[in-house]
């Protein structure tokens, strides 16, 4: 006997489609089974088939109906089977604004099987009256069903794991974040006993150093974590663990699960059935990672808050699931194209370009494959703007297509696609929001611009701007030029908040009594004075021209000393210095920015911190500068330790006369500095980092191989450039 069944693979064909509208439950399938197994069968009578349509023929025409139910009767021997099947057919034909035929039980339970036809495979007889299909028959087409409603499970559950696995990472991140942020609010300086640089030695520290040195902090491999190498940069080694395991789970959900056997009622071949199978997969996954990568990809993350973990962190987990997503998208236009020349050949698969579904799907595969490409990070340094203004078309065109992609589903696939639309959206209206606030409150949006050719430095100062808002030092802010012709370009500033050396006593130091002698130490209990913005309160972007936008705005020093910005922020936040008994800081270059903003917080809200700037940087007279204006102050509060390095020889002649410290003309070895500083720490020792990858690199090992040895507690706080 064949178990091909010829007869009804074009009646198949069109069943698949509405199978695939709404999903049964697995007590229907049984049900289901028959409705494919008698549709092999030629009935007379009306609706017809050819005349009426399909959804006509199957809910009104009685030799069907009639023939499905004793199918039924048969071949599934539980009522709840019978239930759950008439309950799904109601449902499709009233979609279709048709009745199903005696949708009851009893319509089933009353048939005669005695006086049932039993067909054949093969049989090409139309027939007159109630006819089955013979167990061979149903039998193939209840394991296809069972088949194809089981792999659109796979399908679902392994989607649904996406956001169980990022689930869990951001729960722990959230619980991490709650327990130091509880932790926290319990150290207080004032009340840390005499004897608090004496170790913790117990196992639970011990396993949390270990934690922290093994996985935590360092870098993926070797010391290179914000370096780029052959074209790209590796996460820290937690990052990388986590994105290694949801690239090792997509792999694993996209290869397993698959059953294929000759003669599927759908799909003969049983390679026609594993690409059909592959293809759905894929594209399920791709679509699932859809909106956590566009969750990650925004400015106004929620789960940065929730997390403590810094944007970056987010756009570098954003990208590795938009690489995924694409991945998966390529392999299913790949299982598509692979199925459509098994199933027909040549002449299939070009026909299939005519299917609206088909050539969108082209279309927004090609699109984030575009994007992948030009977001590689020698495209993204050397023409950000393009690349950003290419980024966002190249999305809006991918999430369109998507939608017509899968309009046939009659909105199915719509739940994937829309939240990556809210998200946008509303990341959009924040930051359009945060530009209206500086808009409406600022006093003004012109800034006078100050470029220092021999410290190569560009200062934007905002004093004004921000003088009847509070602004937060340390945060970045993007600039938008709005009276330019690319008035939409924005680039990230940290804001610089500096205290001017005219006043008498710095806002935030500790009020010291005039009568004590310089050696007394400053009480336990000393007042510090709120920081406000008052006239000795200052702002200022302190920029390194580079080429592109920064240069321009260089160049236009030459025509103009005022600017009109735009301002949307902030975003980031500086360093909680607070509790910590030392505090060292390792800048090189222009990362003084975030330097600057640190040190004036910690001598705000830290009254006892012995405050270290290690500052390295080619041109002695940025150097010169930032002492003699930003830093002045600092300086003269005697808190602050300066260390400076000029590492390009030709400068190292540059002094500045109100320079104290020495400056050194070699580079900084940043292991020595981390351990002397934690060899003098009194307790709690915090490490600043901001400079070029190479330094950043140098600090995150250093203070890896320093921290299992350390006798007191230490934090790394890691600024580092991002591209």
């Amino acid at each position: 006997m064949r178990t091909k069944p010829l007869l009804f693979t074009a009646l198949a064909a069109i069943f698949r489609g509405v199978a695939a509208a709404s999903e049964p439950s697995s007590t229907a399938w049984c049900f289901i089974g028959c409705q494919l197994a008698v549709a092999g069968i030629t009935f007379g009578g009306s609706p017809s088939l050819l005349v009426e349509g399909y959804y006509a023929y199957n809910c009104q025409n009685e030799l069907l109906v009639h023939s499905t139910y004793a199918c039924t009767k048969k071949y599934c021997h539980d009522e709840k089977q019978w239930e759950a099947g008439l309950n799904y057919m109601e449902k499709t034909c009233e979609e279709q604004s048709f009745t199903l035929l005696d949708g009851n039980v009893d319509a089933i339970a009353n048939v005669d099987l005695a006086k049932v036809v039993v067909v054949e495979t093969g049989d090409l007889t139309q027939y007159n009256s109630t006819a089955i299909a013979s167990d061979d028959t149903f039998t193939i087409a209840y394991r296809t069903i069972d088949e194809w409603y089981s792999q659109r499970q796979y399908h679902q559950w392994y989607s649904k794991a996406m956001y169980i696995f990022w689930g869990i990472v951001l729960a722990l991140g959230v619980g991490a974040n709650f327990a130091s942020w509880i932790t926290s609010r319990k150290v207080s300086l004032p009340n840390v006993p005499e004897d608090s640089s004496v170790p913790r030695k117990g196992p639970a520290n011990k396993i949390w150093t270990a934690i922290r040195t093994h996985i935590l902090l360092p870098a993926t491999f070797s010391k290179s974590c914000s370096q780029s190498k052959l074209g790209a940069t590796l996460p820290p080694r937690a990052e990388t663990l986590i994105i290694l395991s949801f690239i090792i789970i997509n792999v694993v959900l996209c290869a397993v699960s698959y059953t294929a056997f000759p003669g599927n009622a759908y799909y003969a071949q049983t390679n026609l059935q594993t690409w059909r199978y592959f293809a759905d997969r894929t594209g399920y996954l791709s679509y699932a990672n859809l909106s956590i990568f566009f969750a990650f990809g925004i400015r106004n993350n929620i789960l940065i808050w929730l997390t403590g973990w810094e944007y970056p962190v987010f756009n570098r987990f954003h990208r590795w699931v938009a690489r995924v997503s694409t991945l998966e998208a390529v392999l299913h236009s790949i299982g598509y194209t692979a199925f459509s020349f098994t199933f027909g050949g040549y002449a299939d698969y070009s026909a299939s370009f005519k299917q609206e579904y088909w050539y969108t799907g082209v279309i927004a595969t090609t699109a984030m494959s575009l994007v992948l490409v030009f977001s590689i990070m020698f495209l993204r340094i050397r023409w950000y703007d393009f690349f950003l203004v290419l980024h966002i078309v190249l999305s809006i065109v991918t999430l369109v297509n998507l939608f017509y992609h899968t309009k046939i589903f009659n909105g199915e696939y719509n739940g994937f696609l829309w939240p990556c639309v809210a998200f946008w959206a509303f990341d959009r209206a924040v930051r359009i929001a945060r530009v209206c606030f500086h808009w409406a409150f600022a006093a003004t949006l012109k800034a006078p611009l100050e470029y220092d050719t021999e410290g190569n430095i560009l200062r934007i100062d905002v004093t004004n701007v921000f003088s009847r808002i509070a602004p937060q030092g340390g945060a970045y802010y993007f600039l938008y030029s709005p009276f330019t012709l690319f008035g939409w370009e924005n680039h990230p500033f940290t804001l610089v908040r500096w205290q001017e050396s005219s006043s008498p006593s710095l806002p935030g130091s500790p009020v010291i009594d005039n009568e004590k002698t310089p050696d007394e130490k400053v009480p336990q209990n000393t007042t510090i004075a709120p920081i406000s913005s008052t006239p000795s309160t200052r702002y200022t972007f302190l920029i390194r021209p580079y080429k592109g936008y920064t240069s321009k705005l260089a160049h236009k020093m030459s025509k103009t000393t005022n600017k009109t910005f735009l301002y949307e922020g902030p975003y980031g936040h500086t360093p909680d210095l607070s509790t910590y008994t030392d505090i060292l800081l390792l800048i090189g270059g222009s990362g003084i920015s975030v330097g600057i903003s640190a040190i004036y917080t910690a001598l705000a809200t830290n009254p006892t911190a012995r405050i270290s700037l290690v500052w390295a940087s080619r041109k002695a007279a940025l150097i010169d500068s930032v002492l003699a204006r930003e830093l002045k102050c600092a300086v003269e509060t005697g808190r602050v330790h300066v260390n400076a390095h000029i590492t390009r020889s030709s400068d190292a002649h540059i002094r500045a006369e109100n320079l104290t410290e020495k400056i050194e003309t070699v580079r900084p070895s940043v292991k020595e500095r981390i351990g002397e500083a934690e060899r003098e720490s009194a307790g709690r020792l915090a490490v600043v980092a901001c400079g070029p990858a190479g330094m950043m690199d140098d600090a995150r090992k250093a203070f890896v191989e320093v921290l299992p040895v350390a006798r007191g507690q230490m934090e790394l706080f890691n600024e580092a450039f991002f591209w």
